[in-house]
């Protein structure tokens, strides 16, 4: 029971994410980057920037650099758009449905794991046919969906 609920929440959530992953992909950020754009866009000086952040006009430049360098923290960014009359608007979009990702990590780990076993046994000659090894593969697969996918990050 608490597998299902598991998956269903994880498919709940890829399902929120699917309008943030068309966003990821048809939106990037200006060269210059959002604050720079929008405060030009509004007519608005580095200075008057800055009289609206309650800051000195070389740390609302400083904070235009910081975005594009990626060095800005999410809080300064917050107040810099609340000083645009913006929104900041934060997600981590996954480049993959999350599904996928589960279960592609799933099966590396079970690859990786039946390797070393069949490393060992090719070494004494006692490696299983092909057809054995997927059989054993898909059990072990299956075997960490159901669990704790904890076991899948280590």
């Amino acid at each position: 029971m608490a597998n299902t609920y598991k998956w269903l929440q994880l498919r709940q959530l890829d399902q929120q994410l699917q309008p943030w992953r068309a966003l990821a992909t048809k939106a990037p950020r200006p060269r210059e980057g959002w604050l720079r754009t929008l405060r030009t866009a509004l007519g608005m000086s580095t200075g008057q920037l800055a009289r609206r952040l309650a800051v000195k006009q070389p740390r609302a430049l400083q904070l235009e650099k910081g975005e594009v360098k990626e060095t800005v923290t999410l809080a300064s960014l917050r107040k810099a758009a609340d000083a645009l009359g913006c929104d900041l608007i934060y997600a981590l979009v996954p480049r993959q449905r999350l599904e996928d990702t589960v279960r592609g990590r799933a099966a590396t780990v079970a690859r990786q794991e039946l390797q070393r076993v069949s490393h060992s046994m090719a070494l004494e000659n006692q490696r299983p046919a092909a057809a054995v090894e997927e059989q054993q593969f898909k059990a072990l697969r299956d075997d960490l969906l159901a669990g704790s996918w904890q076991r899948l990050w280590k």
